[in-house]
């Protein structure tokens, strides 16, 4: 890129006698000084003034004497010959009169480089110029942060809750979608933003459709698979291993981190007009930022819940979550807690990008920051991010990120740099002007890599030399079996080679089979993936015809270890008899199945079995009853039936507890009485009474156990309805709206009427009065009636009798003495102090022409001067150098002023001696001047000479 010049104007030098103010050396300074850094360029055409004042020459008639000189002395030299030297960026390099005068073009941009603040959307973007002089405006930029809160383009802030779909922009040709899912459902608890995130992306242009899935990382085109990086219907589709990065037909970019789920929408100004959703409008305006579908606006102290209802596609709400919308502010509400929170030193240096302030205006309207520190400090520093702001706040016990067990967490990834992969090399990092993304996430823990930019698969470096067919990396040398069966087997040999395995079986042996009717066929041996041979009979070969069976019976085949063909035989079958009808037996019935004469059909008979064992023997607590169902059966049932009210009852005395021990095989319990003086109730005292150990029924026969029972009586304290429950000495005090402090104080004197202490009650008048500089504080020790009055400004009087009132700090001079109020621990304290006078030279005043004036509101004297005096001033003038020349007037420093001068009669000489002082420059310094040469249309620097002081001196 060729640097940017600049027009140069005319350079002219004046020269001044040395009776004038002002002493110009322009050769000398342009031999000896060194070029400084150019200055903005200025608007030509301004003609030089010089300021005229005592006995210095007339400025106009010096510039044309100096300027005709000067010329002529350039038209006779030769200018030497520059040595070419390389350039660098942003800076050229200019040729004049043998010097090379270096130029640095960023500091001469028409339009100021500096990029401007754009507040919470982040760094601004170079929409224009180059890289010398740049063009910045703030983008249309929507940030959709990993907890569902979102910014819009124009700064707005609101936050999702439900799980559906929702319109982030849309135009007449383009619309962008994403899905809101539960996470927990998904089986994505380690993302720890509960219970909603970002899981799929849709673009629709046009006809065309574009979809990711950012958890199984699969992206379709038109319901099609592929793979990143990808150009397509105007898309443009890229995966840095860290994020994608997706650029729309219509000139949007969408960029979307793997790990933390931010995503970031950068729209085209030209588009601005055209999107509307949940990202707004980016028009500059944030009070429009909220529209709903139909045109309506939400005021941003409203609730937000309509306007995101208004934009959510419909029929697609899954479930709906708790609103996060708070109607506060740092101003009705306490912002304290997030002040101290993102106040910590660890954020500071995103304090100057992102001021708690401001952020912590959007933390009092979010439930969930105020719930959920970790989530409102991870949006805060996701918001510092987009400033390339890194902090480092996470613990491992403190807002941990969660990564898989092949990554570890790191707390800044520079996202548009692809990760180190398997396919280094093969595709490049993207533009670093179209893309800066700071974020946090997983990379792959250290002696590992990722395997392809859009899986999530962290190998060792070894695994890169293959992928096999199913898309697994495989190392060098390694074998491994890719069919279903097992034999078939494929080697990586080399990087990117893989060939088949030959397993080495042994070739088939042909053998003689020999039985008639056998075949010889290969069969699977130890190995499954190897055959062997084996002989097999063959019955179509065998010879013979089977025999014909009657009826009842079935042909039965029979195999002889000597013999390939089988033997044939008639038997009987009961299967091929005629069904006959079996007989229903009742429940004590069996059904007997046996064969009449010689027929091969069995036939069915129903009879009555061996009963079972006697009659039970039943238990204490157990009835013998018979089932009523089974009287008329050949064996009726008999059981024993529990029936716990036949069981004996035990009855325990107080301290003691019943034990029952169930057994499987008895229908009552063995019960006992067992000591146990927990049984024994605890009364709850009132707290005016105490517990006391009941010697009566410690010492009863009752108390078998030997238990301690305990109970309420009157505690020695004081009680009143007004001040409820007071221990002895206790003292309580109260001070009424009438300004009387009541002292109530509990004694150790009994009240026979009521049984507990008296309580005495003494009232005291606080009668204090303070003054006017003073106001009444109360008692720290709430044992103490009365306050006392503390100073809280200084009360002066003033000479004239006068008072007034001063705040501590304040500050005045009276008397000349100065009077300062002073704050400190007890109060306002008034502090004097006389004030001191500088030293004053009566002589040298007079000797500078300056007069003696009262200074400090009279206390002091000092010396005014008159103005006329020797000293710097300032003249301004346009500076011509051949055919270079400033711009504008240049303010150049030159000498004027009175001088003493004297004429004194000499006798020796018969005549007077006069004697003067010239008003003149007390050492010189160097300075630069940007000149504009109109030849070759550049700015060089020029430097002239001007004076450090002035002083009267000799000439």
């Amino acid at each position: 890129m060729a640097p940017t010049s600049y027009p140069l104007s005319r350079v002219s030098a004046r020269t001044v006698s040395r009776e004038s103010s002002l002493v110009l050396l322009p050769q000398l300074a342009q031999a000896h000084g060194t070029p400084a850094g150019p200055q903005l360029p200025a608007e030509p055409g301004a003609e030089a003034t010089t300021k005229q004042s005592g006995r210095s020459a007339p400025a106009q008639s010096i510039a044309a004497s100096s300027a005709e000189t000067l010329t002529t002395t350039t038209e006779e030299s030769t200018s030497p010959t520059c040595v070419p030297i390389a350039e660098q960026d942003c800076v050229r390099h200019i040729c004049l009169e043998g010097q090379l005068i270096r130029v640095n073009q960023s500091q001469h941009c028409p339009q100021g480089a500096t990029r401007p603040r754009c507040g919470v959307l982040g760094l601004a973007v170079r929409v224009g110029g180059d890289r010398c002089c740049p063009l910045w405006e703030c983008a249309c930029r929507c940030s959709i942060f990993p907890d569902l809160s979102f910014v819009t383009f124009d700064g707005s802030h609101a936050a999702l809750f439900k799980e559906a779909i929702y319109i982030l922009t849309q135009s007449p040709k383009e619309m962008v979608t994403v899905h809101v899912l539960d996470c927990k459902s998904a089986n994505l608890g380690h993302l720890n933003w509960p219970p909603f995130c970002l899981v799929m992306l849709n673009v629709t242009h046009l006809t065309h459709q574009v979809t990711i899935d950012r958890f199984s990382r699969k992206v379709t085109v038109d319901s099609q698979p592929v793979w990143p990086p990808v150009s397509r219907h105007g898309f443009r589709i890229e995966d840095t291993g860290h994020m994608y990065v997706i650029r729309t037909p219509s000139h949007i970019q969408i960029q979307w981190l793997h790990s933390s789920g931010l995503m970031v929408l950068e729209a085209s100004k030209a588009s601005e007009a055209q999107g509307r959703g949940l990202c707004g409008i980016c028009d500059g305006d944030a009070a429009n930022d909220l529209t709903l579908e139909d045109g309506s606006v939400v005021g941003e102290a409203e609730d937000p819940a309509p306007f995101l209802d208004s934009w959510q596609v419909p029929s697609s709400l899954t479930s709906v979550g708790q609103t996060r919308f708070r109607p506060d502010s740092c101003a009705t509400a306490d912002c304290s807690p997030c002040l101290r929170m993102v106040s910590n030193r660890t954020f500071s240096a995103c304090h100057r990008f992102v001021p708690p302030e401001s952020f912590c205006e959007l933390w009092i309207r979010d439930t969930k920051y105020v719930q959920q520190p970790c989530v409102a400090l991870t949006v805060y520093v996701a918001m510092c991010h987009k400033f390339h702001v890194c902090i480092e706040w996470r613990r491992s016990d403190y807002c941990p990120f969660l990564c898989s067990s092949d990554s570890i967490y790191q707390a800044c990834v520079a996202a548009c740099e692809p990760p180190e992969t398997c396919q280094d090399g093969l595709l490049g990092p993207l533009d670093p002007e179209q893309c800066q993304v700071l974020g946090e996430g997983c990379v792959c823990s250290e002696g590992t890599l990722l395997h392809r930019r859009h899986s999530a698969l962290c190998i060792p470096e070894e695994k890169c030399a293959c992928t096999d067919s199913t898309g697994v990396p495989r190392a060098l040398g390694e074998t491994w079996n890719s069919s279903l069966s097992g034999c078939c087997q494929h080697q990586c040999q080399a990087p990117n080679t893989i060939v088949p395995v030959d397993l080495g079986c042994p070739g088939p042996r042909p053998e003689t089979c020999p039985r008639f009717g056998e075949v010889a066929l290969l069969l699977p041996t130890e190995d499954p993936c190897c055959l062997g041979t084996v002989c097999v009979c063959n019955q179509t070969l065998c010879e013979g015809l089977a025999p014909t069976c009657r009826p009842g019976h079935r042909l039965l085949t029979r195999f002889q270890e000597d013999s390939c063909c089988p033997s044939y035989s008639c038997e009987c079958d009961p299967d091929l008899c005629e069904a006959e009808l079996v007989p229903s037996c009742r429940q004590d019935q069996i059904l007997i199945v046996g064969r009449l004469g010689d027929s091969c059909c069995p036939s069915y008979f129903c009879a009555c079995g061996d009963c079972p064992d006697s009659i039970p023997e039943c238990q204490e607590g157990e009835a013998l009853t018979v089932d009523r169902n089974t009287t008329e059966l050949c064996c009726p049932l008999y059981q024993c039936v529990c029936e716990s009210f036949r069981c004996p009852h035990v009855q325990c005395g107080m301290g003691t507890a019943l034990v029952e021990v169930w057994s499987p095989d008895r229908c009552c319990p063995y019960k006992s009485c067992e000591c146990d003086c927990d049984t024994i109730p605890v009364p709850r005292c009132h707290l005016w009474e105490k517990s006391q150990l009941d010697e009566e029924f410690l010492h009863s026969v009752e108390n078998v156990c030997g238990c301690a029972k305990y109970e309420c009586v009157k505690a020695p304290v004081c009680l009143s309805r007004e001040l409820g429950v007071m221990l002895p000495g206790q003292t309580v005090v109260e001070l009424s709206a009438d300004g009387v402090c009541h002292t109530s104080r509990c004694t150790d004197m009994l009240d026979p009427l009521t049984s507990f202490y008296q309580i005495n009650t003494t009232s005291v008048l606080c009668d204090v009065h303070c003054e006017v500089n003073q106001e009444y504080e109360h008692p720290r020790d709430l044992a103490a009636c009365c306050g006392s009055c503390r100073n809280v400004s200084c009360l002066f009087t003033f000479p004239n009798g006068t008072t007034s009132l001063f705040l501590p700090g304040a500050s005045w001079i009276t008397d000349c003495a100065r009077h300062h109020c002073s704050s400190t621990p007890l109060g306002a304290v008034l502090v004097r102090s006389p004030i001191s006078c500088p030293p004053l030279n009566e002589t040298e005043c007079a000797k500078v022409g300056g007069s003696v004036v009262p200074s400090l509101e009279g206390c002091c004297r000092t010396c005014k001067e008159d103005g006329r005096s020797c000293k710097k001033v300032t003249i301004r003038m346009t500076i011509r150098k051949n055919e270079c020349r400033s711009n504008t007037p240049v303010n150049l420093v030159s000498c004027d002023g009175r001088c003493p001068s004297a004429s004194i009669y000499n006798y020796n000489i018969n005549t007077y001696a006069r004697f003067c002082k010239c008003c003149r420059e007390v050492g010189l310094q160097r300075r630069s001047v940007q000149l504009f040469c109109a030849t070759n249309a550049t700015w060089v620097p020029y430097t002239v000479q001007e004076p450090t002081d002035c002083a009267c001196q000799w000439s």
